[in-house]
């Protein structure tokens, strides 16, 4: 066990020693030392045909998987239902979560996270007609449902925007991954609740994009 004197722990002295590079206490207050060189974080955007480092990881990284040298720890292997379950409600109260961009948006006196560029323009389109609305989730489920996937697990569908004026739910879809249009079918059929589904007719439509 390697510990800091910040009081971290770590089970690998390469970890620890990571750890040092913008440890404030271990630096005594000195600003984090640049690792990169100048160069961008390899999870900014970087991919192996423009930077070096990546291609470099991952050519070594394919010969290890390929040699045996490697074992996906999980090859074979499969989440059991109440752990799917479990990292369902997770996702829907993890502000975070979600393939797009989270933009925050000053309302009122708070902040609110809306996830793409979409949300953000729908946002101030329903500010602009002076409605009252909320953003479901960020850690509150009472707008949230339940549905039941085909292999019966119970899974969290949270919608991206409630008007109280409409007394409508919004959800915003810019693209449709292939289990979207099965899941919103399921949501529908087995909850009670009224959805307006905004695609890119009606954004353009309101002038939105």
């Amino acid at each position: 066990m390697y510990i800091c004197k910040c009081g971290k722990k770590f089970d690998k002295s390469n970890s620890l020693n990571a750890h040092f590079s913008h440890c404030i206490i271990y630096r005594n207050g000195l600003k984090p030392v640049n690792r990169f060189k100048g160069k961008e974080n390899w999870n900014k955007g970087l991919g192996k045909d423009i930077d070096q480092r990546i291609e470099k990881y991952s050519e070594s990284l394919k010969s290890s998987l390929n040699s045996g040298k490697i074992k996906p720890s999980f090859l074979g292997k499969h989440h059991s239902k109440k752990t799917r379950e479990k990292m369902s409600l997770i996702q829907a109260t993890n502000p975070k979560g979600g393939i797009c961009k989270w933009i925050p948006y000053q309302k009122e006196d708070k902040i609110i996270y809306l996830q793409g560029t979409w949300e953000l323009k729908y946002a101030q389109y329903l500010d602009s007609l002076k409605l009252k609305w909320i953003k479901p989730g960020h850690g509150d489920l009472r707008n949230s449902f339940y549905w039941i996937d085909d292999e019966g697990i119970k899974r969290i569908y949270t919608p991206d925007f409630y008007v109280f004026g409409w007394n409508q739910y919004i959800e915003i879809k810019g693209y449709w991954r292939p289990k979207d249009r099965i899941k919103m079918k399921k949501v529908l059929e087995q909850n009670k609740i009224d959805i307006r589904i905004i695609e890119i007719k009606e954004m353009k439509e309101l002038s939105l994009i």
